[in-house]
């Protein structure tokens, strides 16, 4: 039986265009990498981290691939745990850094980081 996996997730682009928000697209060449191993202890453990440009929750719980494979464990019922380790590609960046879609301007207030189209 296999003991590791990894598993690659592009960057994406989402909300291509006004009434097109289930569209997107990957960007190719930037991308997460989480490997994900097999270990006797039945929990889940973030063991690293590596290329992220803010912190990044270590408690499983706290983590999105942690909180997945908790999830995974409980809903089979797993006699045995997971050691995740996460390769950042893609830069972290808050939702409201990027200016929105020039349709919404038509009703959105202006905010002064925006630039004229």
């Amino acid at each position: 039986m296999r003991q590791q996996a990894s598993a690659f997730s592009p960057a994406s682009v989402g909300n291509v265009g006004v009434g097109f928000d289930i569209l997107g697209h990957v960007i190719e060449g930037v991308g997460d990498t989480v490997t994900v191993r097999r270990i006797d202890a039945p929990e889940v453990r973030i063991t690293g981290i590596h290329g992220a440009t803010v912190d990044l929750p270590l408690d499983a719980p706290g983590n999105t691939a942690g909180a997945a494979l908790i999830s995974l464990r409980e809903a089979l019922a797993l006699p045995f745990g997971f050691a995740v380790e996460i390769d950042k590609g893609i830069p972290w960046a808050p939702a409201w850094a990027a200016p929105p879609h020039r349709a919404w301007r038509r009703w959105w207030p202006p905010m002064p980081c925006w630039t004229r189209p």
